[in-house]
């Protein structure tokens, strides 16, 4: 089965869910779930939200004009987690706002790390499959290919910036990355744990047979996305009271970064923004969206 093959309609049961959930507010329901095939041979799948007025897209050949999209990947440490946590806080209303402005988002689930589970090169190949995923399939799901944006979340930044800086074929495909308080050198994160520890991270997140520590730091610097250049445009979103992501590392990676990206930061809040104020909110979504109205309008005006 190709990935084309794998865009379905809703079923009767999930289309009576979907009107239920939009006529008792709160989280905005996916229009759909598409599955991408990961490089393991399995499936994994995305919420895709897209607003009403769009839904029939996917159940007619009527042509409507290709739309921006956003994937979304989500954190957890790279070992939990799932793509519903783009409801969670600020995320919601943000993910509310873009599908009101056209956007077509996928939110992402991808393999977790973990013994029995997977490894961080899988994560990252995930993330990577998704968005080929999308690509591949933009003319069924309605995607406008020169218009696709990167959001992540912690660990799903991190993996958001691994599938773009790393890989300058994918890095063509995206305009745009949005990092809130993602790791950038987890090499100088990992290397302040215990000995004993590295080596469990080294089993558990890298498979490296021997627990070589050799290894370990070698591919802890493979795995920083400081460690890589790029000219995408990224705007940084960060708690200044972060005790697991520290916003010197968000500050590193701006420091290194063109003068088209951009670094927020909000005071009193820690890892996962979980103390917005209504101000605070605003700024987040005004500033999301001016960011990438930004390089729309700069994409118009370098093609006249």
């Amino acid at each position: 089965m190709t990935n084309s093959d794998r865009i379905f309609p809703l079923s009767l049961l999930y289309i009576v869910w979907l009107l239920i959930a939009s006529c008792s507010g709160g989280e905005i329901a996916p229009a759909m779930v598409a599955t991408y095939l990961g490089d393991d041979g399995n499936e994994r799948e995305m919420d895709v939200f897209v607003d009403s007025s769009y839904n029939h897209y996917f159940y007619s050949n009527y042509t409507n004009s290709p739309r921006p999209a956003i994937l979304y990947f989500h954190g957890g440490s790279w070992i939990s987690g799932s793509r519903a946590k783009i409801h969670q806080r600020y995320r919601e209303p943000m993910l509310q706002r873009l599908v009101e402005k056209g956007f077509i988002v996928f939110s992402v689930d991808y393999r977790l790390v973990g013994l029995g589970r997977g490894h961080l090169n899988g994560a990252v190949s995930d993330c990577k499959a998704a968005l080929s995923y999308v690509v591949d399939n933009a003319a069924t799901l309605g995607v406008d290919t020169s218009r696709i944006g990167l959001w992540g979340s912690s660990a799903g930044a991190h993996l958001a910036m691994m599938t773009i800086f790393a890989d300058t074929a994918t890095a063509r495909r995206v305009r745009f990355l949005i990092d809130d308080f993602g790791p950038v050198d987890i090499h100088k994160m990992f290397s302040e744990v215990p000995e004993w520890g590295r080596e469990l991270i080294s089993d558990i997140v890298f498979d490296i047979d021997g627990k070589s520590l050799v290894q370990f730091d070698s591919l802890t610097s493979v795995y920083s996305p400081i460690n890589y250049n790029t000219n995408i445009p990224v705007l940084i979103f960060h708690g200044e009271d972060d005790n697991v992501v520290d916003i010197s590392q968000s500050r590193m990676l701006y420091s290194k970064l063109l003068t088209n990206s951009k670094l927020v930061s909000f005071t009193s809040n820690g890892h996962g923004l979980k103390n917005l104020d209504d101000t605070q909110l605003k700024m987040y979504m005004e500033t999301f969206e001016e960011f990438v109205d930004g390089i729309w309008s700069a994409d118009v005006s370098s093609a006249k």
